[in-house]
């Protein structure tokens, strides 16, 4: 006689919503602020997000809008694009799954389309309510011209995005960002926020989009764990990833970054940036490596640490990266 092999696969596991709670406390409990927040999430997305909550109504609002609009951008991309699953695009959706693991989020839905409205045709972006549901969109030509590691780079960057719960904010700054305060009035359905807000309020929303794209890289770097990609990755975002490595060298030189960065800080232009919805992609290269030096990289991924390393502590790459990423009060940096 032979003892019977259990055909089951998930026999031996417990995958009973007691179980998955307990799961996700000792996760949070290890990673998870004491602002609520993933302890990676840059100082200024918390601070400047607290603000926009304080907005009477804007929230509520936005809440209620996302919840009928996101399914119905779902459907409506659904028809374009091919949607990423286990056999179709399995690479990628291997490179989802993995992101997601790293960060402890559900594993979203993602489509490969050939544009993404008001956003163009090299980009990626991230729609959700909360958690539920996400969505990550990637367009077509976003994934030609990206290596694997580096097209896993943008969809851990998009994960972040969930993990840190942004997507409304970051829709109403979308919106903002396209039509301006007084464009709202023209849209239907959008006079009662356009009532809600004020020029301030549209200011406070674009400081907090760009400090919410350097909490989002740092979950790039969380789960790709390594620098030089993340760079690459992030500077291909500034000649759209045009494939000039047949002629030139494209590896990008951090050390000559810091030189252009300094030109931007000295010169009065600078002030255009305020309304940008992201960081300059220079300001963004210098931030990510900022946080490789970041003792809370290391916390994620221990992994990745090596004997020689001198670390630095959250609050003081927070400080240091805001010398920067804030547009009104710039400082030169330091290699």
């Amino acid at each position: 006689m032979y003892k019977e092999i259990e055909s089951n696969p998930l026999s031996g596991l417990n995958y009973s919503f007691a179980e998955y709670v307990k799961q996700r406390k000792e996760f949070d409990s290890k990673h998870v602020d004491g602002n609520g927040l993933p302890d990676y999430a840059y100082k200024m997305d918390y601070e400047h997000r607290k603000r926009i909550d304080a907005i009477p109504g804007l929230v509520k609002f936005m809440k209620k809008y996302c919840s009928t609009v996101i399914p119905q951008e779902l459907q409506k991309y659904n028809m374009s694009g091919v949607m990423v699953g286990p056999d179709q695009f399995p690479e990628i959706y291997k490179m989802v799954k993995e992101c997601a693991e790293t960060l402890g989020i559900g594993i979203p839905n993602v489509l490969i389309v050939p544009v993404i409205e008001d956003a163009g045709d090299f980009n990626a972006c991230t729609l959700a309510l909360d958690d539920v549901e996400p969505i990550i969109l990637i367009t077509g030509l976003l994934v030609e011209r990206m290596s694997p590691e580096e097209l896993k780079v943008v969809i851990a960057h998009e994960c972040g995005h969930i993990h840190n719960h942004h997507s409304l904010y970051g829709i109403l700054a979308n919106i903002l960002t396209s039509t301006g305060i007084a464009g709202l009035q023209s849209i239907p359905g959008f006079s009662e926020l356009a009532a809600l807000l004020t020029s301030g309020a549209q200011y406070a929303l674009s400081m907090w989009s760009r400090a919410a794209e350097v909490t989002a890289d740092r979950a790039a770097l969380i789960c790709t764990g390594d620098v030089k990609v993340a760079a690459n990755t992030l500077s291909k975002f500034m000649y759209n990833g045009a494939n000039i490595s047949r002629t030139v060298k494209t590896e990008i030189n951090i050390d000559a970054l810091y030189d252009q960065l300094n030109m931007i800080l000295n010169n009065p232009n600078r002030i255009n940036e305020l309304l940008n919805s992201h960081p300059l992609a220079v300001k963004r290269v210098i931030a990510v490596k900022d946080f490789s030096e970041c003792e809370t990289l290391y916390k994620w991924r221990p992994d990745l640490k090596t004997p020689e390393q001198t670390l630095r502590t959250k609050n003081e790459i927070d400080e240091k990266c805001k010398k920067y990423i804030d547009v009104l009060v710039p400082k030169g940096v330091q290699k």
